[in-house]
C-alpha cells in the first residue's frame, strides 16, 4: 500500500474555512503586540477584500500598522472599542503589559494599567455581546509548585492574568457567549518581540550564536 501523502495544512487555511460563509465581525486587542499582531496578519489573508470591513484591530492608541502582506491598516485607541460599529462578533482580547513592564512602572502603577485594559475590554463585552471570545493567558498563572499564583506583590504579571481569566470567563458568560482563554507556555514564530524573554527564543539566539545552550 502506497504511503499517504503529507498534509500540510497552514493557519490562514484553518481561519479561512472557520469563517467561510459567516459574517463574523471580529475585534482584535493588543494589534501592535506578537499575538494580535499575527491575528491581522492570518484574518486578512483568510478574508482578502473583505477584510476592511470584518476586522478591527485596536492598541493603545490610533496608528497604522503594517500586515506581512505588504498592506497597511489602521489600528484604533482602545477606548474606542466600547463604540465599533457593527459591533464585534468576535473578539480576540491580545492585549496586556508583559511581565518585564513591571520594573520600569513600578507594581502599583503596571497593575492599575492592566486593569484599565481589563475593564475597557469587559466594558466593550457587555454592550456588544459577542458570542466568541478568545483570551490569550499565560502559563505564567502557575508558580513553580504548579498551583495558581496568588501574591500580587511578588507575580504581577501571573496574578493579573488569572484575574483576567475569571473575569473574562464570567462577562462572556452573562452575555451568553463562549470564552476561550488558551495559557501560552514557550512559543515562537512571526512577529516574535523580545526573544530572549521566552525560552525557546533565548535557546534558538543562544544556538546561533555558537554559544553553550
Amino acid at each position: 500500500m502506497a504511503a499517504a501523502e503529507p498534509v500540510c495544512v497552514r493557519a490562514a487555511d484553518l481561519v479561512a474555512g472557520a469563517l467561510r460563509g459567516t459574517d463574523e465581525v471580529v475585534a482584535v486587542t493588543g494589534a501592535t503586540g506578537w499575538f494580535g499582531g499575527v491575528a491581522l496578519d492570518l484574518l486578512y489573508e483568510s478574508l482578502g477584500d473583505q477584510a476592511p470591513a470584518r476586522v478591527v484591530g485596536y492598541a493603545s492608541s490610533a496608528r497604522e500598522v503594517s500586515l506581512s502582506d505588504g498592506r497597511t491598516v489602521q489600528v484604533r485607541p482602545l477606548g474606542a472599542l466600547t463604540s465599533q460599529d457593527p459591533p464585534p462578533t468576535t473578539l480576540l482580547h491580545c492585549a496586556f503589559l508583559t511581565r518585564e513592564k513591571v520594573a520600569a512602572l513600578g507594581i502599583d502603577s503596571y497593575t492599575s494599567r492592566n486593569l484599565a485594559i481589563t475593564a475597557t475590554v469587559l466594558g466593550a463585552i457587555s454592550r456588544h455581546k459577542p458570542h466568541a471570545v478568545v483570551v490569550i493567558s499565560s502559563g505564567a498563572v502557575y508558580s513553580s509548585a504548579g498551583a495558581l499564583v496568588s501574591d500580587l506583590r511578588a507575580d504581577p504579571y501571573g496574578v493579573l492574568k488569572h484575574v483576567d481569566e475569571l473575569a473574562f470567563r464570567a462577562a462572556t458568560r452573562d452575555v451568553g457567549g463562549v470564552c476561550v482563554i488558551p495559557r501560552v507556555f514557550s512559543v515562537a514564530g512571526a512577529r516574535m518581540t523580545k526573544p530572549e524573554l521566552y525560552a525557546l527564543g533565548s535557546l534558538i539566539a543562544m544556538a546561533i550564536a555558537g554559544g553553550p545552550i
